[in-house]
């Protein structure tokens, strides 16, 4: 895939997440053949801001699994967390 791409799939991913459809943004990524740092993030980012915390930990472990800096998603499941904290947990 031609870097450029990776600049629209990963907006896509955004966009799709912000209109709350994270299945379609999931799809998305999932079609991506070379995800990078901001494709991941948009995907955990969309999860943490449409409160599906409990989709956002797998992706985290498998960003984490495939060698990326596990910092990349610290704020997206920082936020899980706190909702978590809070009891936010019916949400969840």
């Amino acid at each position: 895939m031609p870097p450029r791409d990776v600049f629209v799939y990963t907006g896509l991913v955004d966009a799709y997440a912000k209109a709350g459809d994270m299945a379609a943004s999931r799809k998305v990524f999932d079609g991506m053949p070379s995800p990078d740092a901001a494709s991941w993030n948009a995907l955990l980012v969309g999860y943490a801001r449409n409160k599906m915390c409990l989709e956002a930990f797998p992706v985290f472990r498998e960003l984490a699994g495939q060698g990326w800096e596990v910092l990349l998603g610290q704020v997206s499941v920082s936020k899980c967390a706190e909702r978590l904290l809070l009891g936010g947990h019916g949400e969840i």
